[in-house]
């Protein structure tokens, strides 16, 4: 009996390597399928097959943030790192959701480690990119931006995260190249042409910027930000009748969105219309009670 114990004994590391390898067979195969249904089928086999691998732990950190609790998702992308401390897949994925999380330093320390174990991944590049940009770091976002496109030259994230780095740098020729690029690479871009058209008012070019604002709201009616950006043009414009209907657009697309209420009032104030402006500011500091020491002095004013 002593005998056959020490031989199931024996057995049991080489059984686990085999159910390793077999967990990270499948698990890279997951991290190669595009359609997400595959995807999941994958790696919810993964967790039932090896749960508490560091395999598993990812899947379910994946699975979770896919369901949509990121706080659970990252505790359980610590727990696959703690297991494989070269998980680069675990640091970029977690850098992602601190990303979504709005905490950027913590994503960029996951997405640059992601990328000290993998200098390949354009995405992980792309990712640093973004981070620096609403880190308000332009320079460095076009920096890893321009790192992702070399390595992956249709990457129309990364034109576009580069351009609107550009816009902010002022170096609007390079930023309307790359949201150009962007729309070549992805002629349905709703961002991309939004992002240009923007770029292009900077410049007065405003025919080229009410082009793309249409195109962009012809690919997608709802999408809130070209009417946004093309009431702001009407005003530059003194259109101010299309600017009124374009953030009032822009209100029946998001009640809450206390920069319509504050442009239209803004708008209605230039007409002379006082009360409509007035309600429109209360309206804006409502939603967004930061607005109180901005607006409360032109409430005061407009008579």
């Amino acid at each position: 009996m002593k005998k056959y114990l020490i031989i199931i004994l024996l057995f049991i590391p080489i059984l686990y390597s085999y159910a390793q390898e077999d967990a990270k067979t499948l698990f890279e195969s997951s991290w190669n399928v595009d359609n997400d249904s595959e995807k999941i089928a994958i790696r919810e086999k993964i967790v039932k097959l090896y749960p508490e691998s560091e395999y598993g732990l990812f899947c379910k950190a994946w699975i979770v943030s896919y369901e949509g609790d990121l706080l659970k998702s990252v505790e359980l992308y610590s727990k696959a790192l703690n297991i494989k401390k070269d998980f680069w897949q675990a640091y970029f994925n977690r850098g992602m959701i601190y990303l979504n999380l709005q905490k950027f330093n913590e994503a960029l320390a996951d997405l640059k480690k992601s990328t000290e174990l993998n200098t390949d991944y354009a995405d992980a590049y792309s990712s640093i990119g973004i981070t620096y940009y609403y880190l308000k770091n332009y320079e460095q976002a076009v920096i890893n931006c321009t790192k992702s496109i070399e390595l992956e030259p249709n990457n129309e994230y990364a034109y576009n995260y580069r351009g609107i780095s550009y816009t902010m740098l002022y170096k609007y020729d390079e930023a309307i190249y790359d949201f150009t690029k962007a729309i070549f690479i992805n002629p349905m871009s709703v961002d991309a042409y939004n992002n240009r058209g923007k770029t292009y008012s900077e410049i007065d070019k405003f025919d080229e910027a009410f082009a793309d604002f249409e195109k962009a709201i012809t690919i997608n009616p709802d999408y809130s930000n070209a009417y946004m950006n093309r009431g702001y043009v009407y005003i530059a414009l003194q259109k101010f009748a299309e600017a009124i209907s374009d953030f009032t657009k822009v209100i029946s697309l998001n009640p809450n969105d206390a920069d319509a209420y504050y442009c239209r009032g803004f708008t209605y104030e230039k007409i002379g219309n006082c009360n409509s402006a007035k309600k429109d500011w209360e309206k804006a500091i409502v939603v967004n009670p930061d607005y109180e020491s901005k607006l409360r002095p032109y409430i005061n004013e407009c008579k």
